[in-house]
Parts: C-alpha cells; sequence; structure tokens
C-alpha cells in the first residue's frame, strides 16, 4: 500500500471528541430542560387543569377567555397614587383585576370599583394574591370619598393613570363594546386571559376567582 494512501495517515488522538465531554454535555443540556421543566410545571398543570379539563364538571367559564392571551404590553406605563410612572409590567406576580374609567366616575364606574373591591376582598387568605385596579383615563382630580371607600387597605384598589389609546390597543371588547363597561383579570405572567361580561354578576366573579386561585398557585 502507497505510504501516502490517505488511509495510512496517522490520526492525532488529541483531536478526537472525547465520549466521555460529549456525553456530560449532553446530561448537562438535559438536566437544564429539565429544571426549566419543573419550574414551568405549575403554570402548565394549572392551565391544564383549568381550560381543558374544566374542573367544575365542565362548565363553561363566566369571564371571557381572551385567546390568543395579551402579555402586558412592554412600553405601557402608569403613574401611581404618589406620581410616580413604572411599567405595568411591574405588576406581574399577582393576579391584576382592571377596570378602565375617567377621573369623573360616574355610577357605572363606582359599581365597577365595588365589583373589583368585593372580589378581591371575598377571597379571604388568598385576597393578597389578587390586586385590583381603577386605570384612570385622564389627569383629573380623584374624589376623596373614593379614596376612602376603595384604595383603603382593605380594598387595596390602586388608583393608576394611563394612556387610554395604549389601554384600548391592549383591552378586547366586541364590536361597538366599550372598554369601561366591563373588568378584565391579568394572570401572575402577565396574561391578559380574560373579559368579565357588562354588569357581571359578582357572585359568577367571584366563584371564577376562587376557582383560578384554587388550580393556579403562581402569584
Amino acid at each position: 500500500m502507497h505510504p501516502h494512501d490517505p488511509a495510512n495517515r496517522h490520526v492525532d488522538a488529541s483531536t478526537l471528541p472525547d465520549p466521555r465531554i460529549d456525553a456530560r454535555t449532553r446530561s448537562g443540556r438535559l438536566k437544564m430542560v429539565l429544571l426549566l421543566l419543573f419550574c414551568a410545571s405549575p403554570v402548565i398543570a394549572s392551565y391544564f387543569t383549568y381550560y381543558v379539563i374544566r374542573p367544575a364538571g365542565g362548565k363553561t367559564n363566566y369571564g371571557v377567555l381572551v385567546q390568543p392571551q395579551r402579555p402586558i404590553p412592554e412600553a405601557l406605563r402608569v403613574v401611581d397614587e404618589q406620581g410616580a410612572s413604572q411599567p405595568l409590567t411591574a405588576f406581574k406576580g399577582k393576579w391584576l383585576l382592571i377596570t378602565v374609567h375617567g377621573s369623573a366616575c360616574d355610577t357605572a364606574c363606582t359599581e365597577q370599583l365595588f365589583l373589583a373591591r368585593q372580589t378581591r376582598v371575598s377571597q379571604g387568605a388568598e385576597r393578597e394574591r389578587v390586586v385590583p385596579m381603577w386605570m384612570i383615563t385622564d389627569d383629573g382630580p380623584i374624589d376623596p370619598r373614593l379614596t376612602s371607600a376603595y384604595n383603603d387597605e382593605q380594598g387595596a384598589v390602586r388608583f393608576l393613570r394611563a394612556s387610554a389609546p395604549a389601554l384600548a390597543d391592549w383591552l378586547p371588547v366586541e364590536a361597538g363594546g366599550d372598554v369601561r363597561d366591563h373588568l378584565f383579570l391579568v394572570d401572575p405572567i402577565g396574561n391578559l386571559m380574560m373579559r368579565f361580561p357588562a354588569k357581571a354578576d359578582p357572585a359568577k366573579v367571584r366563584s371564577e376567582m376562587i376557582k383560578l386561585l384554587k388550580y393556579n398557585r403562581v402569584g
């Protein structure tokens, strides 16, 4: 055989891949994937249970599920009670009950605030997981009686000012509907997931929240 035949060339063993290193790499990647699945499993399980298995005997939800879910827009900012501006995404980790009205809060507005407040209060020991929010769409003054009634320690409704167009782009309503007619629910991951009907039944909203908090331990 010719000495220059490629088959006779010496192969430097140091240049060959070490199967032990490859095995460790694969093992590390597998562990990383399993860790990510483990961390996400409570969310995956709770959504599967709630959306697919339908724990309440297969009954439909009272609220309308927003599909596909809409994450909180990164650019959406709110101004809090002290005048500080922050992204709404800063509130991730809690269940957010959102109502939208101007500062001149009429009867429909106060009914929505009462519904949001009582939904939180009625959750008992789980109420700290729920943050009701009044998204105020102008710069007008707030009646101090509203602050006393809803922005207290018990009700803990947050009074946040936000851009009306930005909210309208994010919060879906049916054709001809008005964003002010609805209470919206955002999950702890930051996804807009549900819209409650206009003039919602407080008992049914409360029941819906109880189910969600029971089957989803995130937030």
